[in-house]
């Protein structure tokens, strides 16, 4: 199902506040960058003692931190915006939309119904409550809602596709058709208007393939095969008129099938679009267990760029089959086309003309992207890279998701000059920013990682890949893929299973991924029922683990991008390297970077509230800690901490995450990499005060069942090593993956590896105690 984020977000309306007062903040406030709003209604809110006009400064400040991705602040300001102004029909929408993106569905449409009830002409809450109802699959009440935005701003294409949208989940092609073209002739340069068109045209391409409607020539495909069509033009989101790439991919003969594509590609006279063709064959690889080639053929579609070999054609859903060619060869002579037009399809100069045009209603951030995507084909490098971020700093409006797109771009072009950390950078800031559901991007994250070797967090955005497949089917050449990783890092009965998984669906013909598993599966029992005539039988009292440890969660912050003081070199490395290798091992894991005060608190309420729900609560902390008076604290990446004093006002005390993990069943778990020098501790002893300031961390003594891991013991300074992790994070990655090994065995393992990576200057340490039921963080056998 097509995200409702992107529908929504372009429909976000500004509050402009009644008074004139502090006209330039308000200006700021209402329509600034993201950056600029934030500071201008922060300014406002603080500055307004009499508390009035409040509920407008709340809610501007609550869609930037939604532009910035800080869903926590943004869900915190609306709270306060509809309490302080609960007859605002725009700020209910607004909140709504929020609850939007993070599914709740429910609380969304109450938002959405709130919104309505003040104003009955609002187009905007109507289209919103209806994409609502469209994810929640009542499709009646969608079609309804959608039609009376319609009936109210019938302008819009992007309630028209919203409304096909929905006429596709019902069966109704014919009225999804019609809602798709209508959507194409009410283009007017609305944000939106992007991905209505995008989504209709994909959408129409579907319908038409689904239909059968007419082609060049007959494709060699039997009557069984025909209902596959509608399976092609899913994988390639594109249209297209190769017939005998059609009937190969019905007949599964995919070898065939990506001999015509390559002949396609390398015809440089011919008029098709290499980009779709590459991404393609990459899917066709994908299928047949080529890993490499795929990723080879992804990376490749992106440096092709948007446009066709010369010119781009643009399908016409009003003509008919029989005479698209006519409008290619109209195309091809040259028919004047807008400068956006002629952008899109990768002339740098159509791009820059649109950009100085001062009455351009396009979004800056789409028209840097497509020049920075033509540079890099160009082979530009470094403008390209300034234009990716021109890009990012000139959004396309409140809640604007073409941030993830960027870094992702931004990625491939690191990952070509051999980057590779800037790379993991860049699309791991993609998926933070996206629905996560986006397999491109894990799949390029993972190229990343065969670069770098990190076989466990490969396993683990391969298990993300699978959980998103859909249908199964799509799933089994990334099990067997999945499988080769397991068998890397010596998990050889996962890997069986993974491989059984693969043939569990295995056709007559079998695949290279059925051949490739069918062959590791014989090598591995054979090698299996060797190991174990040499087995000699275990102790009677020697009992294995038990692979059920429970439902677990886990809270990664990684704080390294600090305002008032240097940055930290590995922090963010660390949580997401800790994040990876917790998912591989079955734990859900919520993975948060660069916190300020107000999100940091947010964070640890939420997770807080959902440990009772889960046997294994644990929180990793990587970045600034402090302790001052014998009390321990988390900084913030927005403390100032000018004075000693300012600490409880800019700092979370431990004692306060000791307490979020406090309500699991079974073990309670806090690691902090937190003891590295601290750039703090100059700026607040020159201030003066009575209040001691400690090296590192001091030592605490936890209550209630909690285990507290420190990077380095009470009293010493935790090193960020020469590698791309602390020595501390490296050892934890290391072991924490390792079957049957015991918790306190796990710890143990960790501090002798540091002290011997670090000669004995670091030496973790544990608070705390734990039950005496042994707790293992992967069982043996898991």
């Amino acid at each position: 199902m097509r995200s409702a984020i992107l529908l929504l977000a372009g429909l976000i309306a500004w509050t402009t506040p009644a008074l004139a007062d502090n006209k330039q903040d308000w200006s700021d406030c209402t329509g600034g960058s993201a950056e600029r709003a934030e500071a201008a209604c922060t300014r406002l809110i603080k500055a307004n003692k009499k508390g009035t006009n409040l509920g407008p400064a709340y809610n501007n400040r609550a869609l930037a931190y939604s532009k910035q991705g800080d869903l926590p602040r943004a869900m915190a300001d609306y709270e306060q915006a509809v309490r302080l102004d609960p007859t605002n029909a725009t700020i209910h929408n607004n909140f709504g939309v929020a609850y939007n993106a993070q599914h709740d569905f429910d609380r969304a449409i109450t938002e959405y119904n709130k919104a309505i009830a003040l104003d009955p002409k609002y187009a905007d809450a109507f289209s919103n409550r209806g994409d609502a109802y469209r994810m929640k699959g009542d499709y009646d009440r969608s079609i309804s809602d959608l039609g009376k935005a319609i009936r109210l701003k019938p302008g819009l294409a992007i309630s028209y596709t919203s409304r096909g949208l929905t006429y596709v989940k019902k069966g109704d092609r014919e009225r999804a058709s019609s809602d798709f073209r209508a959507a194409l002739s009410h283009l007017t340069g609305h944000p939106t208007d992007q991905w209505a068109r995008e989504t209709a045209e994909q959408e129409l391409a579907e319908l038409k393939q689904r239909e059968g409607w007419p082609l060049k020539t007959s494709p060699p495909y039997d009557n069984g095969a025909k209902p596959c069509l509608g399976d092609v033009a899913r994988l390639t989101d594109s249209a297209f008129e190769a017939d005998r790439v059609t009937g190969y991919i019905c007949n599964k003969q995919y070898d065939l099938a990506v001999i015509e594509i390559t002949k396609l590609i390398e015809d440089r006279q011919a008029f098709v679009d290499r980009r779709y063709y590459l991404g393609l064959r990459a899917e066709l690889y994908e299928r047949m267990g080529k890993t490499e080639l795929a990723s080879k053929d992804s990376l490749a579609a992106k440096v092709a760029g948007s446009g066709f070999n010369e010119i781009q054609p643009v399908w016409n859903p009003h003509s008919s089959p029989s005479n698209a060619g006519t409008d290619q060869v109209k195309a091809a002579a040259g028919a004047k086309e807008s400068d956006f037009a002629q952008c899109q399809k990768g002339f740098t100069e159509a791009c820059t003309r649109e950009l100085n045009n001062k009455q351009s209603t396009w979004c800056k951030a789409a028209l840097y992207m497509h020049r920075a995507a033509a540079r890099l084909r160009n082979g530009d490098v470094e403008p390209a890279e300034a234009d990716f971020d021109l890009a990012l700093k000139n959004d396309c409006g409140p809640g604007s998701t073409d941030a993830p797109e960027i870094y992702k771009t931004r990625a491939e072009a690191y990952l070509a000059r051999g980057n590779t950390a800037k790379a993991i950078a860049d699309i791991s800031k993609a998926l933070d920013l996206s629905d996560k559901n986006r397999p491109d991007f894990l799949r390029l994250r993972i190229d990343c990682y065969r670069r770098t070797g990190d076989v466990r967090l490969i396993v683990a955005d391969l298990t993300e890949m699978i959980r998103i497949s859909y249908p199964e089917e799509n799933a089994r050449p990334v099990y067997a893929e999945r499988g080769e990783a397991y068998e890397k890092i010596g998990e050889t009965e996962l890997a069986k299973r993974d491989y059984e998984k693969v043939l569990a669906g295995s056709s007559a013909d079998a695949l290279p991924y059925e051949k490739l598993a069918r062959s590791r599966l014989a090598a591995l029992s054979s090698a299996g029922q060797l190991a174990q005539a040499n087995l000699k039988s275990p102790p009677a009292a020697f009992a294995l683990p038990s692979a059920d440890q429970g439902k677990r969660i886990a809270l990664v912050i990684g704080n390294s991008a600090y305002s008032n003081v240097r940055g930290l070199k590995n922090a963010d490395a660390d949580a997401r390297a800790i994040a990876g290798s917790l998912r591989s091992i079955g734990f859900e894991v919520i993975e948060k970077h660069d916190l300020d005060f107000a999100a940091l608190i947010a964070e640890l309420k939420s997770f807080g509230d959902k440990a009772p729900q889960y046997d294994w609560a644990l929180v990793y902390y990587a970045g600034h800690g402090i302790e001052v008076g014998g009390v321990n604290y988390l900084i913030p990446v927005d403390a100032e901490l000018a004075n000693a004093t300012h600490v409880d006002d800019e700092a979370v005390p431990l004692n306060r995450v000791l307490a979020k993990v406090e309500g699991a069943q079974k073990l309670r778990l806090v690691i902090l990499d937190a003891c590295r020098e601290n750039p703090f501790i100059a700026k607040m002893a020159s201030a003066g005060g009575t209040r001691s300031i400690g090296r590192g961390l001091a030592r605490i003594e936890p209550s209630g069942g909690v285990l507290v891991a420190y990077s380095a013991r009470d009293g010493q300074l935790a090193q960020d090593g020469d590698g791309a992790n602390s020595p501390f994070a490296q050892a934890l990655i290391a072991h924490i993956g390792e079957p049957g090994l015991e918790i306190n065995m796990l710890f143990r393992k960790v501090r002798d590896d540091v002290k011997t990576n670090t000669k004995g200057q670091q030496e973790p340490f544990t608070y705390g105690s734990l039950p005496a039921e042994a707790l293992y963080f992967k069982a043996a056998g898991q």
